[in-house]
């Protein structure tokens, strides 16, 4: 696993556990295209370098307390994720012998927090990673920890609702469906959740 520090482009290498603790993968509860997940998490009073580690698979956009966080496209970088068994290439079996990794980003969200309850928010869509026109890989999942100089502030369970995001080919374009949609999703108090 390798993460890129947005702010400097250094690129580490770190194992699942080092950079982000107890968190685990999240997903939807059934497959989709696109998925807009949200939740909560407590900061105490020092709020100075607060951090979050953030891997998306496929992509993402990242929201704390309504404000998006850096200007970032089509994160994470396209990569060899992780293995496949049993996959197939023009039906011929593809015995992969190659290294795998993940591109985790990490940002300094100390602008975007406050003191109390935060709200976190997260688009993710297919990327490279679960592309059905690629060689998926899987269904999209996210994983984040955010942390600071005094505590682990942790991840936490989220709740999911399908995107807007109906159908999405990477390289082609993808298919939205506005109607019903709360534009104000990622909002720090909103009725979605």
């Amino acid at each position: 696993m390798s993460k890129i520090n947005s702010n400097n482009g250094v690129n580490i290498q770190m194992q699942f556990h080092e950079m982000f603790g107890q968190a685990r993968w999240l997903k939807p509860t059934s497959p989709c295209s696109s998925a807009v997940t949200r939740g909560k998490f407590l900061l105490q009073d020092n709020l100075v370098n607060t951090r979050i580690r953030i891997v998306g698979l496929g992509i993402f956009e990242l929201y704390i307390n309504g404000n998006p966080v850096g200007d970032d496209l089509f994160l994470p970088l396209n990569t060899d994720f992780h293995e496949r068994p049993g996959m197939l290439i023009r039906n011929l079996p593809f015995g992969e012998q190659t290294a795998h990794r993940l591109y985790v980003t990490e940002y300094d969200i100390s602008p975007y927090v406050h003191g109390g309850e935060n709200t976190i928010a997260v688009h993710v869509g297919t990327g490279w990673y679960a592309d059905r026109m690629e060689l998926k890989f899987g269904d999209i999942c996210l994983c984040w920890r955010i942390y600071n100089s005094q505590n682990d502030i942790g991840s936490t369970d989220m709740i999911w609702k399908e995107g807007f995001v109906k159908d999405c080919v990477y390289r082609m374009g993808e298919t939205q469906d506005l109607r019903g949609f709360d534009e104000n999703w990622m909002a720090e108090e909103t009725d979605t959740e």
